[in-house]
């Protein structure tokens, strides 16, 4: 089955640079994933975005929630990572939202914008 997407404009870009610096915060080989979650963010809400496939555009504010746990302890670690569109309009709702979701899993936010 042929399935097409429309949207109205070019496929979102990202700094690949900047996500690459946050990798000392990616999981280790040593860690299993226990999820991942994505959530947009509008305001001071959020919403787990839980279509496939997904599209982020410029607008948007995503947050990825990874949880993963060491194979030598029983202890669970949790990364989350913000993305902003180039043309999205983060205003200090949105920040006080990133931050207290990443508050609320005990770690900081890294931001891969």
């Amino acid at each position: 089955m042929d399935t097409r997407l429309e949207h109205d404009g070019p496929i979102v870009s990202f700094n690949l640079t900047a996500l690459l610096a946050s990798r000392p915060a990616a999981p280790k080989a040593s860690q299993g994933t226990i999820s991942v979650e994505c959530l947009a963010i509008s305001g001071s809400t959020h919403t787990l975005i839980d279509s496939e496939p997904h599209i982020f555009y410029d607008g948007d504010i995503v947050t990825v929630v990874h949880r993963s746990k060491g194979k030598a302890s029983d202890l669970a670690t949790t990364t989350v990572w913000e993305w902003e569109g180039r043309h999205s309009q983060c205003s200090e709702k949105e920040e006080t939202k990133l931050n207290e979701l990443a508050s609320q899993f005990g770690t900081k936010l890294i931001n891969a914008s």
